[in-house]
């Protein structure tokens, strides 16, 4: 079968309804227009980067596959480098089995090219994951995960012990840039978006209900941080507990991070995907040490 695969104008009549369409379709949803808009699209004008772009697939008119690539500035050695995050994959369920995703990250990956892009980035499912592999990108593995309880003995025995003169470094490391993070995921959740400041250390994430039986448990959920001062850094998660009013704080960080040396056991985080990336004008190793959290995810 023949299909036109090209970015998606924002401003193209009937684009928004189609595209909402698709992605509630495929993932079971019911997201809005904008929801989706605020979810996997950032301008990305507070830096001065590439904005997000979406490419789609069409049967003529029709939409039949879609994918967001939402811009991200990451930070190495005080060089910002711009990188996009491919998410809301899709494909129309009559038209699967015809080579439409591959063919639409193919054609991202091109214009990301084009943008001067690091690298692309995915954390794929278990559908979308075998076809990334076959892409030949780079899986670096799994998510880990740190639930600090308010829990006296528990919350004491969850961190590693850090003297004032420590410094939580790793070279060839990737940083989030959470003041960009913060802007956009601000624009999504508002007020509900949550930034705690404390003794040269930032925290932010949104505090989420989860219902166990008949008992609602609050927690902290993080999208990032940053730990200048990693000998304050259990004092100031217990400052949050307290300000918060929550039961547990959850740290979720990729594998390599520096920051699972600030904790005694964390774990690989069941039911978060894989890290994947497909080098771009970055030059990438096993060495290379990504401090990423859930923020960088479009659905957090």
């Amino acid at each position: 079968m023949s299909y036109n695969i090209r970015i998606i104008d924002l401003k193209e009549s009937n684009i928004g309804e189609q595209v909402a369409t698709l992605i509630n379709t495929t993932f079971n949803l019911n997201l809005t227009w904008q929801k989706i808009l605020l979810n996997t699209y950032y301008d990305n004008s507070i830096s001065n980067s590439p904005p997000s772009f979406y490419v789609g697939a069409f049967d003529e008119a029709k939409l039949i596959g879609f994918t967001a690539f939402k811009s991200h500035d990451f930070l190495q050695n005080g060089e910002i480098i711009n990188c996009f995050h491919h998410c809301s994959v899709c494909t129309s369920k009559e038209y699967r089995g015809k080579g439409i995703f591959p063919s639409i990250i193919e054609f991202g990956k091109q214009e990301a090219i084009k943008l001067g892009a690091g690298f692309l980035y995915g954390i794929p499912n278990h559908n979308s994951g075998p076809v990334f592999k076959k892409l030949n990108y780079k899986n670096f593995g799994p998510f880990l995960k740190v639930n600090v309880p308010n829990v006296p003995l528990l919350f004491e025995n969850a961190f590693g012990k850090w003297q004032e003169t420590d410094v939580l470094y790793a070279e060839k490391s990737f940083y989030q840039n959470e003041y960009q993070l913060i802007d956009a995921k601000t624009k999504e959740h508002g007020t509900d978006l949550l930034v705690y400041e404390d003794l040269g250390n930032l925290i932010w994430g949104i505090k989420l209900i989860k219902k166990i039986g008949p008992v609602n448990i609050s927690y902290f959920s993080v999208g990032g941080m940053i730990i200048n001062k990693p000998h304050f850094f259990k004092q100031s998660v217990k400052k949050l507990i307290m300000k918060y009013k929550i039961n547990f704080v959850q740290f979720i960080f990729h594998n390599t991070s520096v920051y699972k040396n600030l904790f005694t056991s964390p774990k690989e985080a069941p039911f978060v995907e894989p890290f994947v990336v497909y080098p771009l004008k970055s030059e990438l190793s096993s060495n290379d040490v990504f401090n990423f959290m859930p923020g960088i995810k479009n659905n957090f």
